[in-house]
């Protein structure tokens, strides 16, 4: 009797183990979601491209280990906002560095120009 009950509560114990572990899992990937929107905020603006290429594979990672998982109406609403919110970041962070080296080139090409204009007015 006495070995039925230790047996019966450590099954009960290792039942409470599972369901918390696959909570905590399922939480994780939606806690992996909210971090990197958060840095993304954050610290976008100064990333560099292997900081862009970081952040691309930590919302892969982030989005395989949602896909693992059952969600309810509400937190897929929340993890759809994460995703749209990481998807501007990228957005905007793309045009940021477009623009920047947009900028680069004009300025290089002004110069190229001035160099041009006054290697032909020697002459």
């Amino acid at each position: 009797m006495k070995t039925k009950k230790i047996l019966l509560t450590a099954l009960m114990a290792l039942a409470l183990m599972a369901g918390f572990s696959s909570c905590s899992t399922k939480q994780h990937a939606i806690n992996q979601l909210q971090n990197l929107s958060d840095d993304l905020h954050n610290r976008s603006e100064y990333y560099t491209v292997e900081e862009w290429k970081d952040a691309a594979t930590k919302f892969k990672k982030a989005r395989e280990n949602v896909s693992r998982h059952t969600y309810d109406a509400a937190e897929r609403r929340k993890i759809g906002r994460l995703e749209g919110e990481c998807a501007g970041y990228f957005v905007s962070g793309l045009k940021k560095n477009v623009l920047r080296n947009a900028k680069n080139v004009v300025g290089e090409i002004r110069g190229i120009l001035e160099g041009i204009t006054k290697s032909t007015a020697d002459y």
